[in-house]
């Protein structure tokens, strides 16, 4: 197996890795161009659990984003952490 042939697999087999890893409701996408990864979390929660909203938002570190969006009787919470493969 050539260098590359072997860059690649190990990048496979970290991928692989990750995927089995994921938990429910989280995605996860790879950019080979730029060698990055992005794992996104989603949840759903009930209006009237507003607390929970709260939770997530102070458990965000710095470099993760964080997209809250309003429907008319829950919430989507979105958490997005990108990492370097």
């Amino acid at each position: 197996m050539r260098n590359g042939e072997a860059y690649a697999v190990g990048i496979a087999k970290r991928i692989a890795k990750i995927c089995t890893d994921l938990r429910a409701f989280q995605s996860m996408e790879y950019d080979p161009g730029a060698s990055m990864g992005v794992i996104t979390t989603e949840w759903l929660i009930p209006s009237y659990e507003f607390t929970r909203v709260s939770e997530i938002v102070l458990a965000c570190k710095a470099d993760e984003k964080l997209n809250v969006r309003r429907y008319e009787d829950k919430y989507k919470v979105v958490l997005i952490q990108r990492f370097t493969i």
